[in-house]
């Protein structure tokens, strides 16, 4: 059985880890969560685990520290390449500038993710991922909480029924255009946990 608390709290233990050990993962996403059934006398259930760190960055890396202790740099020269997915990527990571670069931006990530478990809707449906679109993100600040619809009005796409209120505020903090202005990990999950306890979703197997 799959329960959308448990995945989503395992996905962010898992990226708490990374930050814990200064690492930013920049490319969390569906694709790189990996599945494992876990059993209990009392139940079976699938467990996730966050995988594929081909985008992750060092924060502790000499290159890092160069660049956020010499403010003079051109902007240019703090630019690093980004090979992941544009509809997960968080704003300061589709800007590239090492500069803007934190943990904060897998919280970004995280809240899209959380919001496609609960939507069972994939972010920018409507949109192909090309580098015309991520100008588009920056441009207008885009994120997948809004579709256009027939008459090019924005439309909130709902969350699935019986979704608590608190998972759409929650991930509207998550998304905060301003990194400083998103919780972290930890508030992240201990929300999760909190939001699951209070409506009786409780069925872990930790």
């Amino acid at each position: 059985m799959i329960d959308k608390f448990e995945i989503t709290v395992d996905v962010g233990l898992g990226i708490e880890a990374f930050h814990s050990n200064g690492f930013v993962h920049r490319d969390i996403k569906p694709e790189n969560v990996l599945f494992k059934e876990k059993f209990s006398k009392h139940t079976d259930m699938i467990s996730a685990r966050l995988a594929d760190y081909g985008e992750a960055y060092d924060l502790n890396s000499e290159e890092y520290i160069y660049i956020r202790d010499n403010i003079d740099l051109d902007e240019f020269d703090c630019l690093v390449n980004y090979d992941g997915t544009i509809k997960y990527a968080s704003p300061e990571v589709l800007q590239g500038n090492l500069r803007l670069l934190t943990e904060k931006a897998d919280i970004y990530s995280y809240g899209i993710l959380i919001w496609e478990v609960f939507t069972e809707r994939p972010p920018f449906e409507n949109y192909t991922s090309d580098p015309e679109f991520s100008n588009d993100i920056l441009e207008e600040k885009l994120t997948p909480l809004y579709e256009k619809d027939i008459n090019g009005e924005l439309k909130k796409i709902e969350y699935l029924p019986g979704t608590p209120k608190e998972i759409d505020e929650l991930v509207k903090n998550c998304l905060s255009w301003d990194p400083k202005d998103r919780p972290t990990i930890a508030e992240v999950i201990e929300e999760i946990i909190r939001i699951q306890k209070k409506y009786g979703f409780n069925n872990s197997t930790r």
